[in-house]
Parts: structure tokens; C-alpha cells; sequence
């Protein structure tokens, strides 16, 4: 299989891209969630931190599965996550109404840690395969998932219209077994000398010294100004679209939109959303992940501040490019992480860097309970500006020698 993949290593793209879709159960929990509330007997509170709750442990269990994927391989790591992202899906069809424990300790668990697992084996495969194209695999099958969201979206309603919403979940798990099984099986990583000759290709060569690529243990990551610096940048930046996203629809109606166009805001944003995930990533192969990465994160501030101050049609406009310059900075996590700290531990290094989507999801709505009695209504925007900004800064910190940066804490730790 290794040597298979080495000369096809599209096939690991195409698996990527399908992992990604079957994961990105989360986007359209929205289409899911009144039914869930009515079909369980939730308040709309409860069904809505279902999710949230999905995320806690998408981020805490991602280190254990790049841990899996590490030290035992990417096949087994996978194959744990879609029996855990499967089973998220029986429970949630069995489970009876009325408890939300139910919901908490069975679907979010199993989901969540199964997201964590699948994902990590799959990226940390796809990075090595394409350590010449970092940017575009990760960016292209990002990408890719966004545009099936948009397909997911009416296919679930639809699916939920004439099934019900249990059955539909049902279903939901068992297309993700058939699928997710088959893409499980096919992962194998490739064998170092392949990694070294396709970095050798690279654009961009990440900055790791003229020795090739520097490999950090976890241990050595957490001691490292760099990671911070990263995660922190990620923290800081996603309140900007998390904090205003769910509100969209509600505040272009406020400031002038028909509901039909507010409605269109959102699909425009999930076109917009799809192409910055594509183009900024591939981009940054060429430009450099830190450069291009401050880029989008000062550009993010200058979008949010155009969409708090215009009204009408051009807050569709405002949004989108929001949408396009956040998702593209996001998207670039995975193959900073990589080009920083090296590929021998990879799935874990990774694994540490998506503590930030845990972090920057909590954090958001706090600052904006506690700082709102102080700054009103456009609170969120102020959340969105400033920490963008301070995000340009932390990215701009980072020192990209990591050859220098692995030696110092050889040297620290050899006293």
C-alpha cells in the first residue's frame, strides 16, 4: 500500500477530502438542532451546546489520537475514529428524550473524540505526502468540504423531512461507517526518504535550518515560544467569525436587508469560505505560512470593521471577504504547525495546535458576557477588531529558525 500511495498520492487527497466530509457533521447541526430539541424534548439552549460540547472534546482528544496516529500508525488511529464517529451516531438514533446527559456523555463524546482520531490521521498522512504542497492539499481538501456542506445542508433537511430525525442520524451513521472504513484502510505513511525528496521541492522551504526538516517532541513543542505565539494567534482570531456568524441572518435584516437577501449572506459566505480555503493555503506555499497568515489576520480586522460600520447590501459584501480572508488563515494551522516543529510527530504536534479552536470557541463568549455591560452593542465587533489585530502581532513574533530553536533546548536540557 505504501509504495502504492507514494506513486498515487492523490488517493490520500481524495481520502483526506472524505474524512473531512464525514466530520464536518458540525456545520449543519444547525439544520439539525430544532429537531433535536423537539424529537428529545431539549430547550434550544441545550440542543445548541451539544456542539460546543462536541468541540471540548474534539480538541482534548485530537492529542491522543495524533499520539495513536504517532506511535502506533495512521490506519489504526483512523479506524478508532470512524468506529467512535459511527458509534456517536447509533447512540444519538437509541438514546431516549428527556436527559441531555444522554446526549452529552454518548453523541458528544464519541463524536467528538472520533473527529479528534480521523482527523489527525489524515492530515498528519496528507502533510507528509505533500510536503512540497503543503498549503494546496490541506487548503484543496478543506476546500472541497466546504463546497459538500452546501450539499449536506438541503440533503439533510430533506433527509429529515421524510425520515425523521433519528432515522436520519442512523443513516448518517452508517454511510460514515461504509465510507469512512474504506477510507481508513487505505492509509499508510510514506517512507522518510520520500518525505525528504518531495520537501526538497518545496517553494518555500520551511525554515528549519540547511539540515532539512527539525522534529520536535510534544515535550519539546510545550517549551517552545513558537507554539504559543501560533496558538495564541488562533485564540485571538476566532471570535472574530465565531461571535457574529450565528447572528448573520438577524443583523443584515437590522441594518436594512429583505430576509431572502440576509439568507443569501450566509450561502454567499459559504462560497467565499470555500474559495479562501483553497486559494490563501496554496498561496501561502509560495509566500511563505507566516507571512500569508498575518496577512489574512490584519486583513480579518480591516473586513470586520468595513461589515460593524456599512448597512444594505454591502454588508453581504463585507461579509464574504471576511469570510474568504478568516478561513484561509485558519485553514493554514495544520501545515504551520508542520513546517515548525517537523514530521516524526506530527499527528501529536497537530494535535496540541487544535487546543486552540477548543480555547478560542470558550473564550469568545466569555469576553463577550463580561465585556458587554461596558461596551454595548457592537461588543462583538470590538472582540473581533482587537483580537485580530493582537493575532497579526503574535504571528508576526515568530521566528521561523527552528534549527536554532531545537539546539537551544538540546543545550537547556543537557545542564
Amino acid at each position: 500500500m505504501q509504495r502504492f500511495l507514494t506513486r498515487h498520492r492523490w488517493v490520500v487527497l481524495a481520502c483526506s477530502i472524505t474524512v473531512q466530509c464525514l466530520t464536518n457533521f458540525v456545520a449543519v447541526w444547525a439544520v439539525y438542532q430544532p429537531y433535536v430539541a423537539a424529537e428529545y424534548g431539549y430547550t434550544s439552549d441545550t440542543a445548541t451546546l451539544v456542539m460546543s460540547t462536541c468541540n471540548l472534546f474534539f480538541g482534548v482528544l485530537s492529542i491522543a489520537g495524533g499520539r495513536v496516529q504517532d506511535r502506533v500508525s495512521p490506519r489504526f488511529a483512523a479506524v478508532v475514529g470512524v468506529l467512535g464517529v459511527t458509534l456517536n451516531f447509533f447512540i444519538a438514533w437509541w438514546i431516549p428524550g428527556g436527559e441531555p446527559l444522554f446526549m452529552y456523555a454518548g453523541f458528544c463524546l464519541f463524536f467528538g473524540g472520533g473527529c479528534g482520531f480521523l482527523n489527525q490521521a489524515t492530515t498528519a498522512t496528507l502533510l507528509k505526502y505533500y510536503p512540497d504542497r503543503k498549503g494546496f492539499a490541506t487548503g484543496f481538501s478543506s476546500a472541497a468540504s466546504a463546497v459538500y456542506i452546501i450539499v449536506l445542508t438541503y440533503l439533510s433537511e430533506a433527509m429529515i423531512g421524510r425520515l425523521g430525525v433519528r432515522l436520519s442520524l442512523l443513516a448518517m451513521g452508517g454511510v460514515t461507517l461504509v465510507v469512512g472504513l474504506g477510507c481508513a484502510l487505505l492509509l499508510a505513511a510514506p517512507p522518510e526518504p520520500y518525505i525528504a525528496e518531495k520537501s526538497a521541492l518545496a517553494p518555500v522551504p520551511a525554515h528549519t535550518g540547511a539540515g532539512g526538516s527539525v522534529d520536535f517532541t510534544p515535550a519539546q513543542v510545550l517549551r517552545t515560544p513558537q507554539y504559543y505565539l501560533l496558538i495564541g494567534s488562533v485564540i485571538l482570531a476566532l471570535p472574530a467569525f465565531q461571535l457574529i456568524n450565528p447572528q448573520l441572518v438577524s443583523l443584515c435584516m437590522a441594518r436594512g436587508l429583505d430576509k431572502e437577501l440576509a439568507l443569501s449572506a450566509t450561502a454567499i459566505a459559504s462560497a467565499a469560505t470555500a474559495v479562501g480555503r483553497f486559494t490563501v493555503p496554496t498561496l501561502s506555499d509560495r509566500f511563505g505560512r507566516r507571512r500569508t497568515m498575518a496577512a489574512m489576520w490584519a486583513a480579518t480586522a480591516l473586513c470586520l470593521a468595513a461589515f460593524m460600520t456599512v448597512s444594505g447590501p454591502a454588508m453581504v459584501g463585507s461579509w464574504a471577504a471576511l469570510s474568504l480572508v478568516y478561513s484561509g488563515g485558519y485553514v493554514m494551522l495544520g501545515a504551520f504547525t508542520n513546517d515548525l516543529f517537523g514530521f516524526r510527530n506530527s499527528g501529536s504536534n497537530i494535535g496540541l495546535t487544535n487546543l486552540s479552536n477548543t480555547i478560542g470557541s470558550l473564550l469568545g463568549p466569555v469576553l463577550l458576557t463580561a465585556l458587554t455591560p461596558a461596551f454595548g452593542g457592537n461588543t462583538v465587533y470590538y472582540i473581533g477588531i482587537g483580537g485580530t489585530l493582537l493575532a497579526t502581532g503574535c504571528v508576526l513574533l515568530i521566528r521561523t529558525d527552528m534549527a536554532r530553536e531545537k539546539a537551544r533546548l538540546e543545550a537547556r536540557a543537557a545542564c
